[in-house]
Parts: C-alpha cells; structure tokens; sequence
C-alpha cells in the first residue's frame, strides 16, 4: 500500500484484468489512476478513474501529463460497495446456502434411499 501512497500516479494500461484489484487498491491509497476500460475495470473504476483506449499511447502521454499537471482536479474514490469486509461477508453467506443447500440435498437423498 505504501508504494500507491507514495506515487504521483498509477499506470495501468490493461488489455485484460480478472477484477481489477491493483486499481482498487490504487483508489483506496488516493492515488490517481490512468487505466483502460477492459475487462472489469470500469465496474470497478467507476468516474473515478481517467480512461484511455488501449491502442492509443498519444492519448495515454497526454493523460499522463494532464494528471501530473498542477492543475489537476483529484476524482473522488468510487463508492464504499468494495470493502474486504462486505467481500468477507458476502463470502460467508455464500458458504452458508452452500452448506444449507447441500445438507438439504444430502437429507433428500437419504430419505429417498429408504
């Protein structure tokens, strides 16, 4: 975490990204972020990241700039909906109806077993 804090901005010029977290992790350190809008990105990005298109590096140099600009207006960090603690939660009720699900299973293949 200490290396987002400490950055004047966070590059990531993806093609593909599973979820995003390095973004999210950027955002949380209050670091800017210039990434694309593949993949799952912009799901977790929001409005509060600045987009490039992925095969345009003239419009990355000049987003680069602009952000390291002292003009620059800080975006605001997404919305508080990703937190380890609501994935942590959300984790847990799904192991729970897993576990539900399966002891119910398991109850009506043993009575129909008999």
């Amino acid at each position: 975490m200490a290396l987002y804090q400490g950055c004047a901005l966070f590059l990531f010029p993806s093609r593909y990204e599973g979820f995003g977290l390095p973004v999210l992790e950027a955002l949380h350190a209050g670091a800017p972020v210039i990434t694309t809008r593949e993949a799952s990105i912009p799901e977790v990005g929001g409005n509060a990241v600045n987009y490039v298109p992925v095969d345009e590096p003239e419009t990355l140099v000049e987003t680069i700039r602009n952000v390291l600009s002292p003009h620059y207006e800080k975006i605001s960090f997404p919305p508080p909906e990703f937190s380890w603690e609501q994935t942590a939660q959300a984790t847990i009720d799904a192991l729970e109806e897993a576990v539900v699900a399966l002891s119910t299973d398991s109850d009506e293949i043993t009575t129909s077993q008999t």
